[in-house]
């Protein structure tokens, strides 16, 4: 009986500490999700901007006006980044072209599934559309505001 009992109370510890593990594990990914889903703000002008704020101890002005020059700043880079953006894919396309010249066909195939991968979770330069170009309809509306 003693034994029994002794099981049970092993099972209900792991559980209860699987239980709470996985709730705070998802609390945790919650948050840091939660961080990158600011929307019109990019998340590295709020952390340039904190960043300044406790580093030069500025005042509620100063603030305003940093955030102001980060904002614009943002704004310009976008811009480049739409300018750019094309022709960087372009270029890359060119790349494996020229490169499935010097591949057999077996390879030819392999690399049209690495660029598919790259495509798929890949760098942002092979996706269409970055996340910035989705949310700059955000920012737009946000400093209209």
């Amino acid at each position: 009986m003693k034994r029994w009992k002794l099981w049970v109370g092993v099972v209900v510890i792991f559980l209860s500490g699987f239980v709470i593990g996985a709730l705070g594990t998802g609390m945790f990914v919650k948050h840091k999700i939660g961080m990158f889903r600011k929307g019109p703000k990019f998340v590295m002008q709020e952390l340039v901007l904190k960043k300044f704020i406790r580093e030069l101890d500025l005042d509620a002005e100063q603030q305003q006006k940093i955030e102001e020059i980060l904002n614009q700043t943002a704004d310009e880079l976008l811009v480049l980044h739409r300018e750019t953006f094309p022709k960087v894919r372009a270029i890359l396309g060119r790349t494996v072209s020229h490169m499935k010249e010097h591949l057999s066909p077996e390879q030819q195939e392999k690399l049209d599934e690495i660029v598919e991968k790259a495509k798929s979770r890949g760098p942002r330069l092979f996706r269409e559309g970055s996340m910035r170009e989705r949310a700059s309809p955000y920012r737009v509306s946000e400093m209209k505001n």
